[in-house]
């Protein structure tokens, strides 16, 4: 393995691992803006250029992270200064994006899954307090860890095809 395959295995996972990561980031912005939508106009608009300005960073990063990792290498110059060419390491490259696929998957699961039955314990104890779904404060927080523990569930069961799909998009361009 040369050390530019080896740095492109490297940033690869590493964007994997922030996409995983968004799926957090995201929709607590976009439940921030909504709270505050309703309450506070300057507020409510400096908080939707940020929640933009942090959507845009993630996809920028997702760009260059997991589909221009040559790029990325070239501009650092991540390849230079070693003294040996090669790394002799005898792991595909996509087995390499597959294991950390399952690892971020389950981590994002493993993560997800006691807040989930958390907040579905703590939904039954305020469904005496209010009649409607939307009005409970933590169907906020419901929705946002059963889908952390689908998109985990969905990654660590699909994760030749999210492998395979990244090492494609990577060649594609």
């Amino acid at each position: 393995m040369t050390q530019r395959t080896f740095w492109i295995i490297v940033i690869k996972i590493f964007g994997i691992f922030l996409i995983v990561e968004s799926v957090v980031v995201i929709p607590q912005s976009i439940s921030g803006l909504a709270y505050l939508g309703f309450s506070d106009n300057e507020g409510a608009v400096i908080t939707m250029i940020g929640g933009i300005v942090v959507l845009l960073i993630f996809i920028l990063i997702l760009r260059l992270f997991v589909y221009k990792p040559e790029w990325l290498i070239d501009k650092l110059k991540l390849d230079k200064g070693f003294p040996e060419e090669t790394i002799d390491f005898n792991i595909n490259k996509g087995a390499v994006i597959s294991v950390a696929t399952i690892i971020l998957g389950g981590v994002l699961f493993i993560d997800g899954l006691p807040l989930l039955v958390k907040q579905l314990f703590v939904f039954y104890q305020e469904d005496s307090m209010s009649g409607r779904f939307g009005d409970k404060p933590s169907t906020q927080w419901l929705i946002l860890y059963g889908i952390k523990t689908a998109a985990g569930y969905f990654i660590v069961s699909n994760h030749v095809a999210f492998a395979k799909f990244v090492d494609k998009q990577s060649g594609a361009e």
